[in-house]
């Protein structure tokens, strides 16, 4: 049932081309020009880019917790949905200016909430079943590479298909049409999507502490005062093996993994339930959510 995976992945390419990357020319399409000038919808398209950026942190945060990425694809693509189709009433019937403009903003946003949710997945989630299928099927695919090649030549196949779809929806007279192909197009992929439940495979994710990223912010505080370890063992519960500076290594968020330093003034379990040592794996998740602001800065920075 791998087959019914790369429709989603066609159609949201469909949608990254044909709409996504054209929303700047629908805004200031000259039958909208009376409700949106040329620097209003510019507008616009940055404030999509500033919530993608946004979205993206909090979806890299939600990630950590045991949610199926199945259920995150389907919500996903019910959010393209709904996006498509008020896009699609917007351009089919006459509001008033406010009502117009509130109704795109709503597209925008659910427009940036599909993408977020199925960006990160789609490739993982497609590797996943691909491994799987191997193991239980007559080909066995117990070999990484030979999954991420079967897994790059699905990929490139999507890729041309959705490209070949956007080039047929850019070349439809009115955006009333275009909106309604993609719309057709993400429903179909919506609905192979929930016939390949019963067959698809899930990865079981431990439940992972929500808070932790705050926790270790705090205790990365107190502690910044201490040196940095000479040896790995002072790392808390460090699984990373011999190493000093945790992963992901960035520079700039070094100081983070002094939260997981063990103090020589008390035993670690005491220091854990005091509430003063945090785990590598805490720190590392927490790096991982961090380095991320750096891109949402630059989408406020850049795209206003």
């Amino acid at each position: 049932m791998i087959i019914l995976i790369p429709g989603l992945l066609i159609s949201r390419k469909l949608v990254d081309l044909a709409i996504v990357g054209v929303l700047i020319t629908y805004f200031s399409d000259s039958e909208y020009s009376k409700v949106f000038t040329l620097q209003k919808a510019a507008i616009f398209t940055s404030v999509q880019d500033v919530i993608l950026a946004t979205l993206t942190i909090v979806a890299a945060w939600i990630s950590c917790y045991a949610i199926r990425p199945l259920r995150i694809l389907i919500f996903s693509t019910v959010s393209y949905i709904l996006a498509l189709g008020l896009l699609f009433c917007t351009a089919s019937r006459e509001f008033s200016e406010t009502n117009f403009e509130l109704l795109n903003m709503i597209g925008i946003i659910l427009l940036a909430v599909g993408e977020v949710g199925a960006a990160p997945l789609l490739g993982p989630f497609l590797a996943d079943q691909l491994r799987e299928h191997g193991k239980g099927g007559r080909t066995e695919n117990s070999n990484e590479d030979q999954v991420m090649a079967q897994k790059r030549v699905w990929w490139r196949f999507a890729w041309c298909c959705g490209a070949a779809a956007a080039f047929y929806a850019n070349n439809i007279k009115t955006w009333k049409k275009t909106f309604m192909f993609t719309l057709l197009f993400m429903g179909g992929s919506l609905i192979l999507l929930l016939l390949g439940i019963p067959f698809y495979h899930s990865r079981q994710i431990p439940p992972i502490d929500r808070f932790a990223i705050i926790r270790v912010i705090k205790t990365s505080l107190k502690k910044k005062h201490l040196n940095y370890p000479l040896s790995p063992e002072l790392f808390f519960s460090n699984d990373e093996g011999n190493v000093l500076h945790l992963s992901p290594r960035i520079k700039l968020l070094r100081w983070i993994d002094k939260a997981a330093i063990i103090e020589t003034s008390s035993t670690s379990n005491e220091q854990e339930e005091a509430g003063t040592l945090c785990t590598v794996a805490h720190v590392r998740e927490s790096k991982s959510l961090l380095k991320l602001l750096p891109l949402w800065s630059s989408f406020i920075v850049f795209g206003l």
